[in-house]
């Protein structure tokens, strides 16, 4: 998370934190499919951009996310000192904005829990009483990390004989201590089960990681809309059924539970939201189901502009396929907008004369000709001709 205020608003290079931010969108989106070589390589890129910039919040982001991924793979060697690393950048930030609390109370449990597993006793109380002070004196925290965080500290506790201290703790969670006695947290269980689904995904285990992701999936459902595992899972085995089994309509109704849940917790134009609309859309989209498609492309855009920014390429490609939608369905002069919209950012940045710029010109010029706007036409048409 890279808060908008206090350290890190004033970047020193535009360039630089454009394809930060692109890099970090890789990795989110890599890490989701489970790609994990994927992920890591596009966190360390972000991560080399962030230096460059010398600015402590997206520097604190970088190195957190490129931690997250080496732990989510257990390799906590690699984990360890990034999160160290991060951690005081992210005790500063969180001074100046609340929005930074999450990520340094999940780093601090994050600490916690790889120094209970090496044994590390003393460390690890440091980390998890942090995180646990932090938890219970902050609201932004999401609730399944404060139960990672309690069931981490509460079974750190118990190690160390410390048993009444370790029920004081639990008891602050709505698990049952009895819960946490009998499984490491249910959020921690689930995303174990996750992890091994997307290994076994990338390799091409389908059987398996099907397996997983429905055990995933159960494991998520007693949580609903108030953490992100369960529209998580549903949106693993949505896109499972999509590219493995290529059964779109299961796939369908999975993203469509996905995208509520979500709503349901964070509104209706949480970025996040981003990642349900685009299974939809690989779906609505090949099928020529645009009428279908439209209005979850014009909710991309807003998601996107309020996330992203309004210049944003990936704004200009939601653009271009809401254009694309609008043309198909004969609606050829509300296409115009989007289009020019989308070719527009596309001139304001370096990819002028990129596939997807001469690609949109294109569809906007022949949009153009349909309404008998040949002047405007010609002029879209010569910038194709102009590039190289």
């Amino acid at each position: 998370m890279l808060c908008g205020c206090g350290m890190g608003t004033l970047l020193s290079d535009d360039r630089h934190f454009d394809r930060w931010d692109s890099y970090r969108q890789d990795g989110y989106r890599a890490r989701h499919e489970g790609n994990w070589q994927q992920a890591e390589k596009s966190y360390q890129a972000a991560l080399k951009e962030a230096e460059f910039l010398k600015e402590k919040a997206p520097l604190a982001t970088s190195i957190k996310e490129l931690a997250d991924v080496y732990q989510a793979q257990k390799n906590y060697a690699c984990a360890r000192p990034l999160y160290e690393r991060a951690l005081p950048l992210l005790e500063e930030g969180q001074k100046a904005c609340s929005d930074s609390q999450v990520d340094l109370a999940e780093t601090q449990t994050s600490l916690g829990e790889i120094h209970l597993l090496a044994g590390e006793k003393e460390q690890a109380e440091k980390y998890f009483k942090a995180a646990f002070a932090l938890e219970q004196a902050s609201s932004t925290v999401p609730e399944g990390l404060v139960q990672s965080t309690v069931a981490g500290y509460s079974r750190l506790l118990k190690s160390m004989g410390r048993v009444q201290e370790a029920h004081e703790v639990s008891s602050s969670s709505q698990l049952l201590p009895d819960d946490l006695e009998t499984q490491t947290l249910p959020v921690a269980d689930w995303r174990s089960s996750r992890m091994a689904a997307c290994a076994a995904y990338d390799r091409k285990d389908f059987d398996l990681a099907e397996k997983l992701f429905a055990e995933a999936l159960k494991k998520a459902e007693p949580f609903g809309a108030r953490d992100d595992c369960l529209p998580t899972s549903l949106n693993d085995m949505a896109r499972l059924q999509l590219k493995v089994h290529k059964n779109p309509r299961k796939a369908e109704q999975l993203y469509k539970r996905a995208l509520a849940v979500r709503e349901q917790e964070m509104g209706s134009e949480d970025a996040d939201l981003d990642q349900d609309i685009i299974g939809l859309l690989d779906i609505y989209l090949p099928e020529g189901k645009f009428a279908a498609a439209e209005p979850l492309l014009r909710r991309q855009v807003a998601i996107r502009q309020k996330d992203q920014g309004t210049h944003d390429e990936q704004v200009a490609q939601s653009l271009y396929w809401l254009g694309l939608c609008l043309n198909k369905m004969q609606k050829d002069d509300e296409a115009v907008a989007p289009l020019r919209r989308a070719l527009d950012i596309y001139n304001e940045g370096s990819n002028k004369t990129s596939a997807p710029a001469r690609q949109c010109a294109k569809l906007l010029a022949e949009t153009l000709k349909k309404l008998g706007r040949r002047d405007e036409a010609a002029a879209v048409s010569r910038q194709l001709v102009s590039a190289p």
